[in-house]
């Protein structure tokens, strides 16, 4: 497994960083991966099967200037920001 501590300057590219690793992995490009990073800005980050009119607020993003992103993995919707510390673990199906 590689450890990867990297953070990327947007919250856009962080998410899009995440996925290009997971598509590495599922194409066989890439291998397992632990990814330690920390958004240097406030965002809202909606999961794929989130609805962003239920669990977002947009007219106080806006309003914030807080973006609000829809990332490729399912789960719940999250602020992130400076102080949270995010990981993401890309494991094969296949491990030995």
């Amino acid at each position: 497994m590689t450890l990867l501590d990297l953070t990327l300057p947007t919250p856009a590219e962080n998410l899009a960083l995440d996925e290009a690793l997971l598509l590495a992995a599922e194409g066989g490009t890439g291998g397992e991966v632990l990814r330690l990073w920390e958004l240097p800005t406030h965002a809202v980050v909606v999961g794929s099967g989130g609805s962003v009119g239920i669990d977002v607020n947009l007219t106080a993003c806006e309003a914030d200037g807080v973006p609000v992103l829809r990332r490729a993995s399912g789960g719940g919707t999250v602020l992130l920001g400076p102080g949270c510390l995010c990981f993401s673990l890309v494991l094969s199906y296949d491990h030995q």
